[in-house]
C-alpha cells in the first residue's frame, strides 16, 4: 500500500520518499491540508463495512487526523532518519494543470458510527515506512 498522491513533488508521497532517499530537496505544499490514507487500512475498513452490513451510503475512508504536505514530509523524513530537505511552496505560487482546493481533509465520522476507528496518519505512515524497509526499499 502507499499513501495518496497530491504533493508538488512528482508522485506525491512516493515522489517525496524517493527524493528524500536520494538526498535531494523535495518541494512540498505548506498550505494544502490533506488526510492521508494507507491502502491496507482502507482495505481493512472496506472489508469490515461489507462484513458487518453497515448502513448503505458514501463513506470517507482515510486515516484519522490531517496535515499539510510539509508536515507529512517532515514526519516521513523523521521516520526514515533522513535530513528533511524540504522546499515549502504555496498553492498560489504553483502553476498546476488543474485547480485544487487548499483544504481537502476528509472526516471519518460516518465510519466511526459504523464501528470503525481508523489509525492516525502518523501511525499509518510509520507502518508504510517500516513495510518499505522490510521489502528492501
Amino acid at each position: 500500500g502507499r499513501p495518496p498522491d497530491g504533493g508538488p513533488a512528482k508522485g506525491g508521497a512516493a515522489g517525496i520518499l524517493k527524493t528524500l532517499q536520494a538526498g535531494g530537496s523535495a518541494k512540498v505544499f505548506e498550505d494544502r491540508t490533506i488526510t492521508p490514507s494507507y491502502l491496507f487500512d482502507v482495505t481493512r475498513a472496506t472489508r469490515h463495512l461489507g462484513e458487518t452490513q453497515a448502513p448503505a451510503g458514501l463513506y470517507h475512508c482515510v486515516n484519522s487526523g490531517s496535515c499539510t504536505w510539509l508536515e507529512f514530509a517532515r514526519e516521513m523524513a523523521r521516520l526514515l532518519g533522513l535530513e528533511p530537505r524540504l522546499i515549502p511552496v504555496r498553492m498560489a505560487d504553483m502553476q498546476l494543470r488543474a485547480s485544487r482546493p487548499i483544504y481537502c481533509a476528509l472526516s471519518n465520522e460516518k465510519l466511526r458510527h459504523a464501528g470503525i476507528d481508523m489509525p492516525s496518519w502518523q501511525d499509518a505512515l510509520a507502518r508504510y515506512v517500516q513495510a518499505l524497509g522490510a521489502a528492501g526499499g
